[in-house]
């Protein structure tokens, strides 16, 4: 397996850093892996996870939401919308 740093364009410009998981081989298949809410791409169980799938000829890519990882925002560039029960959009 071999690993490739990659940036990706998120939602709005920014940038979101990603890394690409390709097996030794051509691969057969491939995911996009989205951890939870408070992690990065490079939590422990992400790495396991993108290792055994590589392991079975799967290219994982795995990224930073925006806010998070190596992209993480200052609290004044992080908007967040909230919404009442049953409000739309």
């Amino acid at each position: 397996m071999h690993s490739e740093k990659v940036t990706l364009p998120g939602s709005g410009g920014t940038p979101l850093a990603g890394r690409l998981d390709l097996p030794d081989a051509q691969p057969r298949a491939f995911a996009l892996f989205a951890h939870c809410f408070t992690c990065s791409k490079d939590v422990l169980a992400a790495s396991r996870i993108a290792n055994a799938l590589t392991g079975f000829g799967i290219a994982v890519l795995r990224f930073d939401f925006t806010g998070l990882g190596r992209r993480r925002l200052r609290q004044h560039q992080l908007h967040v919308q909230r919404r009442r029960p049953g409000q739309r959009g």
